[in-house]
């Protein structure tokens, strides 16, 4: 065994970590691996790397439940509990679902979102999104299910809720501009399209985060397209208005970024 590679850190083999090694630059995954809450797999294609994974439901339920309390412990934000959730999700109050989403996005450490290129400063997709509303639902005991591969791609998440299928599906605008807002929101529309027939009992939400001020900036639910407006007073949740349907806002973009694509080829 040559090493461990866990989100392209390298880990040397067997590492035991002493109590005077301890500090806060230190990877947590070695106390993690050490105390046994992660385990080994062998890389796909590798005959002596590996990767660092969690090795039962029962303990990734465990950590996501332990992350999401102490998250919300240590910040001056108030604790979002599953009663409120719960409350969103059974009067069908999608709205309020995501102004719940954004709160809780918003507190995304920026060295999680963002990560210097040479000078450039570029935002890292959805990937953080993604993983802290898992982390979220999961740690609220929701049923919810990460990459779904439909064929039109993976779906972020699923979340099963009261025979009603929720899919999340994010997208990441790293300038944050209008345009490219909308064109994210276009591009996660168009991954889920086949979830958008009329008469479908699944609940595509489908939303596109402004990767600059880390919240949702625009989201579709079912056939409706809303904006989101940012507070203006402090301890304010802002609002999302409705500005489009969805069958417009796509006909809309696409001429959209037709139209780019022919000044670009002048």
């Amino acid at each position: 065994m040559s090493g461990f590679v866990r989100d392209g850190v390298k880990f040397p083999s067997r590492k035991i970590v002493a109590p005077g090694e301890i500090t806060n630059k230190l990877n947590p995954a070695y106390y993690l691996y050490q105390a046994g809450y992660l385990t080994p797999r062998l890389l796909p294609g590798k005959k002596s790397e590996y990767y660092l994974t969690y090795p039962n439901i029962e303990v990734r339920s465990a950590m996501a439940s332990m992350v999401t309390d102490n998250f919300f412990s240590s910040t001056s934000q108030e604790s979002i509990t599953r009663d409120e959730i719960d409350a969103c999700l059974d009067n069908e109050d999608y709205i309020g679902f995501l102004l719940i989403l954004n709160d809780f996005l918003s507190l995304i450490p920026y060295s999680d979102r963002a990560q210097k290129r040479g000078k450039e400063i570029e935002i890292i997709p959805e990937g953080p999104y993604r993983s802290a509303t898992f982390s979220l639902l999961l740690g609220a005991e929701f049923d919810i299910r990460p990459e779904e591969y439909t064929n039109r791609g993976r779906i972020d998440l699923v979340l099963l809720y009261a025979r009603r299928t929720i899919i999340l599906e994010y997208k990441v605008s790293q300038t944050g501009t209008q345009y490219d807002t909308e064109i994210k929101l276009y591009e996660a529309l168009t991954q889920v399209e086949k979830y958008l027939r009329p008469r479908s009992k699944n609940i595509p939400i489908c939303l596109a985060v402004n990767g600059k001020y880390r919240h949702i900036a625009l989201a579709s639910i079912k056939g409706d397209v809303f904006k989101y407006i940012p507070p203006t007073k402090k301890g304010d949740s802002g609002k999302f208005n409705r500005i489009d349907d969805v069958g417009e806002f796509l006909k809309r973009t696409n001429k959209a970024i037709e139209e780019n694509n022919k000044k670009k080829t002048k």
